[in-house]
């Protein structure tokens, strides 16, 4: 009974993960692009630059926080340890 049900399952499985989930799966996705307009080739060039230009504004070395910057504002969030520039 149980080889059955597992023979079945496997064959149901098989129809739908096949050629009728790709055939949903590309068409939901064409069909997505084409309302939004192709967002995502068209604004290609700005994920790039927005991702490649956050990347590099990381790599530089931080800059010495201001006398007015928030956590300067709010000491209960620094460390212990570390003394609070006077203003």
């Amino acid at each position: 009974m149980l080889s059955t049900i597992e023979t079945i399952n496997q064959v149901v499985n098989d129809f739908i993960w096949g050629v009728p989930a790709m055939v949903c799966i590309i068409g939901v996705g064409f069909y997505l692009s084409c309302r939004t307009g192709f967002l995502q080739i068209r604004k290609f060039s700005y994920a790039i630059q927005t991702t490649i230009g956050r990347m590099l504004r990381q790599m530089k070395v931080p800059r010495k926080p201001s006398a007015s910057s928030s956590l300067y504002a709010r000491p209960w969030l620094l460390p212990l340890e570390q003394e609070i520039l006077p203003v």
